[in-house]
């Protein structure tokens, strides 16, 4: 879920071409590349000169100099870190210095600056920087007798501080952004390490006796082979019947490696929407169900959260399980604009695990929202069923997609 935010973000509004060109430019996260690239049609401010009677032998050619090392400076700060770009924040300064004394919106290499020195790491040592840079400036700009460009210059420190203020705050939030996906991610790490370490227990204590038995039966039905043939085809059958329980026994044991609880599903499921600005809402209880049933729940949870984030353009999703009788209904809906359902290898595998069980998929979309119910039965008597519903699995994850 790294740039799944951005991606599904900018892809709603139509900005996946723009946003290839603007990652491949600026090397950075979408919403960074996009900025910088969007910035920098403000650099076309520094030929507004054109439109005053100024003769251009005057301006231009210094103009397109400083333009011709603009650029490059431009795209090499943005794609740096730290102190290098500091470095092209200070360069882009020199140029706003430099053109002044030829170009009255030199001011424009100015700002490009301050909002270059606004996403340091340290706020405090980017706003000195841009504090500095300001006062200078304008001593800079009285210093060559300029009075009358006090317009220029009072936009320079407006402009300046309020795109500092904006890109400091951006750039504090990517990086809460940035901490707290890398927290998630070793949340997860150490879930899947208790999850890795409970099985291995279990495999262990299950595996260590049912071998054993299993050997010792096996050495008596040998023994007994040639004395007593009977009693060894019964020894023969115990085995038989001990390694069918313990494959069972095994089958449920490693069930949970590989999809989570319902509830830690949602919670996934929530970090996910929330990453693509989707409200996720849950209940905080849930019927107690079989391993088998809140599996089948938890993959339906987690093929109904890609779809919304691939195709919903919701901004708000729910997730319901309720019981009616013998049966558990789980409910996932959204209110996004989309267009029909089209199933596909995703869908297919919840519509064939729900009737592996008994139960039954519909699904629905349209324009008011995506919808999804998935109906299960909730007796003993789908204990059965469960265990067919697992040996499926292997079956549906080597299907080849729709």
């Amino acid at each position: 879920m790294d740039e799944r935010k951005n991606s599904v973000s900018h892809n709603r509004f139509g900005f996946a071409p723009i946003n290839r060109v603007a990652r491949w430019m600026f090397g950075g996260d979408s919403l960074e590349s996009l900025t910088a690239l969007g910035s920098l049609f403000y650099a076309g401010f520094i030929f507004v000169p054109a439109v005053f009677p100024i003769p251009t032998h005057i301006w231009l050619p210094q103009t397109l100099l400083s333009f011709a090392l603009f650029l490059p400076v431009y795209l090499w700060t943005w794609r740096s870190r730290g102190r290098q770009r500091m470095v092209g924040g200070l360069i882009l300064a020199a140029l706003g210095f430099a053109l002044q004394l030829s170009n009255p919106f030199a001011n424009t290499y100015i700002i490009f600056a301050a909002s270059v020195f606004a996403t340091l790491p340290s706020w405090r040592f980017g706003f000195s920087l841009i504090l500095g840079m300001l006062l200078s400036y304008s001593v800079w700009v009285l210093f060559l007798a300029q009075y009358l460009n006090y317009i220029g210059l009072l936009t320079a420190w407006i402009i300046s501080l309020g795109v500092g203020i904006l890109n400091a705050l951006a750039a504090a939030n990517q990086r809460k952004e940035n901490s707290l996906r890398l927290s998630q991610e070793e949340v997860r790490q150490l879930a899947r390490m208790a999850e890795r370490e409970r099985i291995g227990r279990d495999l262990h204590d299950l595996l260590g006796h049912t071998l054993s038995v299993i050997v010792l039966k096996a050495e008596l039905a040998s023994r007994l082979y040639e004395r007593k043939p009977e009693l060894a085809i019964n020894e023969i059958r115990d085995v038989e019947r001990i390694a069918r329980e313990s494959l069972g026994q095994v089958r449920r044991a490693v069930v949970g490696i590989r999809v989570a609880g319902l509830r830690a599903e949602c919670a996934q499921a929530r970090v996910a929407l929330e990453t693509a600005n989707v409200r996720l809402h849950y209940p905080d209880a849930w019927p107690n169900m079989a391993v088998g049933l809140e599996t089948v729940f938890a993959l339906a949870v987690r093929e109904a959260t890609t779809n919304i984030l691939r195709h919903a353009q919701a901004s708000a999703a729910w997730i319901d399980l309720e019981q009616h009788g013998d049966w558990l209904e789980l409910k996932v809906r959204d209110n996004g604009r989309c267009g029909p359902a089209k199933p596909g290898f995703g869908l297919n595998g919840m519509r064939e695990r729900a009737e592996a069980l008994g139960g039954r998929l519909s699904l629905d979309a349209d324009a008011s929202g995506w919808r999804l119910r998935m109906l299960l039965p909730y007796t003993p008597e789908a204990s059965e069923r469960e265990a067919t519903a697992r040996n499926i699995e292997p079956r549906l994850a080597c299907r080849p997609a729709s």
